[in-house]
């Protein structure tokens, strides 16, 4: 089966990482991290 991407905008903030945070663990789901600044990228990458 597929998974549908979902775009999280503010993705680096407290709210948005509870949500990456679900959608990974979705069977249905595959979260699409949106980031303000070119520099939150790596640090949200290593979380």
């Amino acid at each position: 089966m597929n998974k549908e991407n979902v775009l999280v905008a503010g993705a680096n903030g407290t709210t948005g990482r509870i949500i990456i945070d679900l959608l990974k663990k979705s069977n249905n789901y595959n979260p699409v991290a949106m980031v303000r600044k070119k520099e939150q990228v790596e640090d949200f990458e290593k979380k």
